[in-house]
């Protein structure tokens, strides 16, 4: 269950990365 988490929690910072 930590695969998905952790794939989604990197996509979401990948994505705030940007935008800060």
């Amino acid at each position: 269950m930590a695969g998905p988490y952790r794939k989604l929690l990197l996509r979401r910072t990948t994505l705030a990365a940007p935008s800060l």
